[in-house]
């Protein structure tokens, strides 16, 4: 069976992921810790591997594999996370920048995400640098 290995911690912090037998197999043939994923539950968006995670409270997430660089994400993935077309086109994604720039609803966003939602019309077009004087950051 192939499957899509990944670096990104968010996996590991599912509670079953380490339990399930693809990956015990996988640990034990690798000596590796690194969290996998068959492939036929992987889609592709915008050219990155993802899976589809369920929750306990009946929702799904499309979840892309890698962690994303600032040079990774685009408007069409910010789009797709900020402002989907439906639910099957939603996507979630772990960033390497910290995500610091929290709006109203509990939503936090990396410096490159909240420029390419103001491009999108999602944000008020408040200049980054005046934000972060007035957060403290420079």
């Amino acid at each position: 069976m192939k499957v899509y290995v990944t670096h990104n911690e968010y996996f590991k912090g599912i509670p079953n992921a380490s339990t399930r037998e693809i990956q015990i197999r996988y640990e034990k043939e690798h000596n590796d810790d690194r969290i996998v994923m068959e492939e036929n539950r992987i889609k592709f968006f915008f050219g990155y591997p993802a899976v589809k995670l369920a929750y306990d409270d009946r929702t799904s997430i499309n979840y892309l594999l890698p962690t994303l660089t600032d040079e990774m994400i685009t408007k069409e993935i910010v789009k797709a996370r900020l402002i989907p077309q439906s639910d099957e086109d939603a996507i979630m994604y772990r960033t390497v920048s910290e995500p610091w720039l929290e709006f109203g609803d509990g939503l936090k966003l990396t410096e490159k995400e909240y420029e390419l939602g103001m491009d999108l019309g999602r944000y008020s077009p408040i200049p980054l640098d005046a934000i972060k004087a007035a957060s403290g950051r420079s």
